[in-house]
């Protein structure tokens, strides 16, 4: 990287250029205009002077700050709708530079991830269905525990351990005779189930219920995102990568103890 290419040396030319429009306005009134030159001429010429540097400073700052924002948008699409992630070359400061490495660290990471995840779903789902020679076809559902996030920044193996139980008992409970369900993650179950949308949520209303273990008093809730399955891999795949895309806009939400 050039050093004038830096956000030190683009923001020092921005605010020297600021911080001298309604001086260098006031010098060009005193050598071309001097007749100008009235108490109240001088104040108005000033704050014209300073009005115009504001909006030429922050309309260089927005345009500075733009490879933050498509960042952003750009992620928030892809995790929620799918979106491909597209970002503009810009320019070569910190600023882009660190959103570039952002960008391509997180598509290496899927790229490593995602056939993991796709061979744990097929061998999971057909061993499943082998085992209860059951259809792929019904309702896809993911189950998260809430407060998941929070436990692992706070290192509570135990109580990890517990909810894990505890979620595969409490799931176990929901679904019925004709339905799967296996581990999905920390924290998170993914069931099979063969039930129309209405039903199943019925059936799931009781994801609502708080958790108990014993070894903290604190209740702990759930919530679940629901997709349509067929029996193609295709589709199944298609199936699991909107239930993820629908639990990540769940959790930017805010929202907890939901089943949608």
């Amino acid at each position: 990287m050039k050093w004038y290419q830096s956000v030190a040396v683009k923001c020092a030319a921005f605010a020297f250029v600021a911080t001298h429009v309604p001086l260098l306005m006031l010098l060009a009134v005193v050598t071309l205009a001097p007749h100008w030159l009235t108490p109240w001429g001088v104040v108005w010429i000033a704050l014209a002077a300073t009005l115009i540097a504001t909006a030429v400073l922050l309309a260089a700052l927005w345009r500075l700050f733009r490879p933050l924002r498509d960042a952003a948008d750009g992620l928030l699409g892809f995790m929620t709708r799918g979106e491909t992630l597209r970002m503009s070359a810009g320019s070569q400061d910190e600023i882009s530079r660190l959103v570039g490495t952002l960008v391509r660290s997180l598509a290496h990471l899927q790229r490593s991830r995602t056939p993991y995840l796709i061979e744990s779903a097929r061998q999971g789902l057909e061993q499943a269905m082998r085992d209860e020679k059951k259809s792929a076809d019904g309702l896809l559902v993911l189950v998260e525990i809430d407060q998941w996030d929070s436990m692992e920044q706070q290192g509570a193996i135990r109580t990890m351990a517990e909810l894990q139980v505890v979620l595969e008992r409490r799931v176990q409970d929901c679904i019925g005779p004709q339905d799967m369900a296996l581990p999905w993650g920390r924290g998170r179950m993914l069931v099979q189930m063969q039930a129309p949308a209405s039903s199943a949520l019925q059936r799931l209303d009781r994801l609502r219920e708080p958790l108990r273990i014993s070894v903290s008093p604190r209740r702990y809730s759930l919530s679940a995102v629901m997709e349509t399955s067929t029996e193609h891999a295709t589709g199944r795949a298609a199936a699991l990568q909107r239930l993820e895309q629908r639990l990540f806009a769940l959790r930017y939400a805010g929202l907890e103890t939901s089943v949608i």
